[in-house]
């Protein structure tokens, strides 16, 4: 393979301050309804059932090497229909391969604007999705397990494919997936659910359940505190930087309390964790033996949500066949608190997964 040329152009500072979202002619978009169109969420949260299986074998998929840098590109919001409700997702429209990326619980989709610029220079299209009641997706929906999560990334994998301005590349139904903390176990069952669906996956941030039973009385306690009472989550939040917060740290944190003060987000948040609670993580992540996709794990060494962060990470990355990449100092969003650090890592991976 030949080591990519070194861009031309130097991709904006990110920022985590929140992008205003664009329509196709560079006019801003309108900002989606938060009316909830379903009920609330069941005091039980359950297991959806799998989606179709393609027809096609499931072949697992191969990440392909972009044909060439690229320009930083400024990326528009859309929005796409799926069961149960609507997804919001930024996407640079770029013709390299594609990413999508997940963030976790609690959080907005302009977490991944810190290494879009990096991944988007690098020669690929990007795509940045907001979770289930989140950001700009609706609220209201039935079920927030995990699993649930793991079939809207297949889904956006799906529309964004369909609408792919190259249509002549070999990689046409797949897609690199770049998940943040609770959304790495939806990761992980998409991509033993659709095989041919995923090509790489990037888990950040994963950590492991609480092994003893006190440990998860105390977590479940905890997470019904947080998901209920939007101050105590954005204690809790702010708690998972440990080396630098971002440039822009205060506005980010003010525009997500204002997402979350707005109707319904609160009751998504309540209703992953409870989701959480109810072992729908554990139950995806139980799939990591069926995955054959190359993957990849980056962790902080500080990362709070985990007892012992290099262990996970390295237990994790065995179980999957991958490989581990801690980052040194960084708590739980390693992605905001060292961009460039993560960007390079994602990127080596991605270069040798092609190449292999």
């Amino acid at each position: 393979m030949q080591p990519r040329p070194k861009p031309q152009t130097e991709p904006p500072s990110p920022s985590l301050a929140q992008e205003p979202p664009q329509a196709p002619g560079g006019t801003q978009a309108p900002a989606h309804p938060q009316t909830p169109a379903h009920p609330q969420t069941p005091a039980h949260p359950q297991t959806p059932a799998h989606p179709q299986t393609p027809a096609h074998p499931q072949t697992p998929a191969h990440p392909q090497t972009p044909a060439h840098p690229q320009t930083y590109i400024q990326p528009q919001t859309h929005f796409v229909d799926v069961p149960g409700g609507q997804l919001a997702y930024d996407d640079t429209g770029s013709t390299g391969p594609l990413i999508v990326c997940t963030p976790g619980i609690g959080d907005r989709r302009q977490l991944f604007q810190y290494l879009r610029p990096a991944l988007t220079e690098a020669g690929y299209r990007v795509a940045a999705m907001d979770l289930r009641g989140h950001g700009e997706s609706s609220t209201g929906w039935p079920l927030y397990s995990a699993a649930a999560l793991g079939s809207d990334i297949l889904a956006l994998i799906h529309h964004l494919n369909a609408t792919h301005p190259d249509a002549t590349r070999t990689d046409a139904e797949s897609a690199i997936v770049i998940a943040e903390s609770i959304t790495t176990a939806s990761a992980v069952w998409a991509a033993a659910e659709a095989p041919d669906q995923i090509a790489a996956l990037v888990l950040c941030g994963p950590g492991r359940p609480p092994a003893g039973r006190i440990q998860r009385v105390v977590m479940n306690v905890g997470g019904e505190v947080v998901g209920r009472f939007r101050w105590a989550w954005m204690a809790y939040w702010a708690s998972l930087f440990k080396a630098r917060k971002p440039d822009d740290y205060r506005e980010y944190k003010k525009a997500l309390a204002a997402m979350l003060a707005e109707p319904g987000r609160m009751a998504a948040l309540h209703g992953m964790l409870r989701a959480l609670a109810a072992g729908t993580a554990e139950e995806c992540n139980a799939r990591m033996p069926e995955v054959r996709c190359p993957s990849l794990v980056v962790m902080g060494t500080k990362d709070p949500d985990s007892r012992d962060p290099v262990a996970d990470a390295n237990a994790i990355a065995k179980e999957l066949h991958g490989r581990a990449a801690m980052i040194e100092g960084a708590g739980h969003y390693a992605i905001a608190e060292f961009p460039d650090r993560v960007a390079a890592e994602i990127i080596q991976f991605l270069n040798q997964a092609a190449g292999a």
